[in-house]
């Protein structure tokens, strides 16, 4: 009996979390947000590199939010963005939440078959980083 030959190893997807802070609402406080959040995400998670691609960004805002689309923001501010699927909502209105807080879930391919995807670097800032004091 002959054993088929290796298959290729299959490109893996993970996802990315990360969440900010906003001292105010307004839409420059959203921009520097955005840009300070992904900025630090796509940094940390060297999502530059030729064998990493975003497949998609995944933004949820609280109710409190409502001056100017974080995803807009993101466009802006980060033009490697530009082609990337966006989705933004909002979340429920949970009593006692904290307050002006924008989440993504960044959902990445790796490319690379000879090497294992690296573990996410997922990223809380300011304020944010309560909201996962285990990372």
């Amino acid at each position: 009996m002959t054993l088929p030959a290796a298959l290729p190893q299959a490109p893996s997807v993970y996802a990315i979390r990360g969440a900010i802070d906003l001292p105010e609402d307004s839409p420059e406080a959203v921009r520097q947000a955005m840009a300070q959040l992904m900025q630090t995400l796509t940094e940390q998670n060297a999502l530059t590199a030729p064998d990493a691609s975003i497949i998609s960004v995944f933004i949820s805002i609280t109710p409190d939010l409502t001056s100017y689309s974080p995803a807009l923001a993101l466009r802006e501010v980060l033009p490697m963005f530009g082609q990337v699927p966006l989705f933004c909502a909002q979340e429920a209105m949970i009593r006692g939440m904290m307050p002006r807080v924008i989440r993504v879930l960044v959902q990445v391919q790796h490319r690379a078959a000879d090497v294992l995807a690296p573990t996410p670097k997922h990223v809380y800032l300011g304020a944010a980083a309560r909201l996962r004091p285990d990372l």
